[in-house]
């Protein structure tokens, strides 16, 4: 972060880990500064869904999931991603994630 405080990748992955650790402030500051800096990135809106899932917003999770996807983020990784495993009987992540 001291080399470049406005890294997009290195942004929403800190996120990603302060909500594995149960920090929800620093997850979604980290979260919220990614998307600010690059709001249509794939691979932040894919990590912002892995936050919001990991912080129990699977509404939220859905959204960013969705956004990720739509420019060609591969389904492969969300649909084997153990992050959303809460999400794998949801029918909008069977939609999302459907192979066509």
């Amino acid at each position: 972060m001291r080399v470049n405080p406005r890294d997009v990748e290195t942004l929403s992955y800190l996120g990603l880990y302060h909500a594995m650790l149960g920090e929800r402030k620093a997850a979604l500051h980290y979260t919220e500064k990614a998307l600010a800096v690059a709001p249509k990135d794939p691979g932040a809106l894919f990590n912002a869904a892995k936050t919001e899932s990991q912080l129990g917003e699977p509404l939220t999770a859905l959204e960013y999931l969705e956004k990720a996807l739509a420019p060609g983020y591969s389904k492969y990784y969300a649909k084997d991603d153990p992050v959303f495993e809460g999400l794998r009987n949801n029918v909008e992540f069977q939609r999302l994630v459907e192979e066509r």
